[in-house]
């Protein structure tokens, strides 16, 4: 993959010079230093090239990976019994105490 200046990654200096200029007829520029020259400056900064990366690898590969994940972690908790209702065993449990006479979780006495 080649990127803009046909390399894979290169590192250069990009160089800025800027000055004013102005109409001297009209105007005065005033310089506490001893030359009265308007300013010029020079900006020097180092740049970078990278090539551009691909991550369709990256982003497919944890996709699977967090769907087999998931997918272990809810085998394990079924397989422990996570998802089991229990409400139809409280069901049973009161339907069992129901059938039997004289038992309403109070206990009578008799002398």
């Amino acid at each position: 993959m080649s990127t803009l200046i046909g390399l894979q990654s290169a590192k250069f200096l990009l160089t800025s010079t800027a000055t004013v200029d102005y109409d001297q007829s009209q105007y005065i520029y005033f310089s506490t230093v001893s030359n009265n020259n308007p300013p010029a400056r020079k900006i020097i900064v180092e740049v970078e090239v990278y090539p551009q990366t691909n991550f369709t690898k990256e982003i497919i590969g944890g996709s699977l990976g967090g769907l087999a994940f998931l997918a272990l972690l809810t085998a394990g908790l079924y397989k422990a019994g996570f998802f089991k209702s229990k409400y139809s065993q409280m069901m049973n449990e009161n339907a069992e105490t129901d059938l039997e006479p004289g038992t309403d979780g109070n206990e009578s006495q008799t002398e």
